[in-house]
């Protein structure tokens, strides 16, 4: 009881400050800040709620907490109450005899487990029919095994492998105009051919084209074998590069030759 009039007198006293403050304030902006009356009404009111709001909010709280707190030291501590040991529970009386529990179970209990299971029934092998020995022996183990014809093998012993149709088909598609080397002179800069980089030129040397010479002669089927074999495929058609090889192979020059040896 104590506590809660104590916030009672406490939120009356913050209230009564913040309507004081609140009259002082629209009293001042009516004479000094040539504020209208309706203005400094409105603008003093605001002043005194939320001066009040913050006064109770603040204030009465820690008083409140305070006085809670000191409550809580000068109330006395509960004794603890005695713990009183539990009760005993008498002992039972000794077991009753095995034969009597077993006198009192139900009849049907005692049968049950007097009770044997039954004998099982053995099937007893029936008699051979006649004929059947004889059928038995004529039948033997026959076996079909199908003819293989051995493979031909190699000198050291292993069975060679026939090659696939595709590698042969691979291997007659090759271009006629592919080179195991480049000629003497060197091997020609295939990189001022558009679309041809160092790696490019670099993949196109490992399969043997080194010249333009050897581009400006590519046939249809030549053009698939090498498109095939390189990342990007149709380039060679895109670019053109047989116009542009047969050209160069005259020692004459292309935009894009020009362009790429003055860079």
């Amino acid at each position: 009881m104590a506590t809660q009039s104590n916030k009672t007198e406490c939120t009356v006293t913050c209230w009564g400050i913040a309507a004081l403050v609140g009259l002082l304030a629209m009293v001042l902006l009516y004479v000094m800040a040539d504020f209208g009356i309706t203005q400094s009404i409105f603008t003093g009111g605001l002043v005194g709620c939320v001066l009040g709001l913050i006064l109770v909010v603040f204030i009465c709280r820690d008083q409140t907490a305070t006085a809670d707190l000191a409550a809580v030291r000068q109330s006395p501590t509960p004794a603890p109450e005695a713990s009183t040991p539990p009760e005993a529970k008498p002992v039972d009386a000794a077991p009753a005899p095995v034969s009597d529990v077993i006198a009192d179970a139900p009849a049907e209990q005692t049968v049950a487990a007097d009770s044997s299971p039954a004998p099982v029934a053995i099937i007893q092998p029936s008699k051979p029919l006649p004929g059947e020995q004889e059928l038995a022996e004529r039948k033997g183990t026959w076996k079909y095994e199908a003819e293989s014809k051995p493979e031909p093998a190699t000198p050291e012993g292993k069975t060679a492998a026939k090659p696939s149709k595709a590698s042969a088909a691979a291997e007659d598609a090759r271009p006629e105009v592919l080179m195991s080397a480049p000629r003497p002179e060197g091997a020609d800069d295939l990189k001022l051919i558009s679309g041809v980089g160092p790696k490019l030129e670099e993949t196109l040397n490992e399969l043997g084209i080194y010249h333009f010479d050897q581009v400006a002669k590519f046939k249809k089927k030549d053009i698939g074998w090498v498109d095939a074999r390189l990342r990007f495929k149709g380039r060679i058609e895109r670019d053109d590069w047989m116009s542009q090889a047969k050209i160069l192979a005259k020692g004459g020059e292309t935009e894009f030759s020009k362009k790429k040896k003055k860079s």
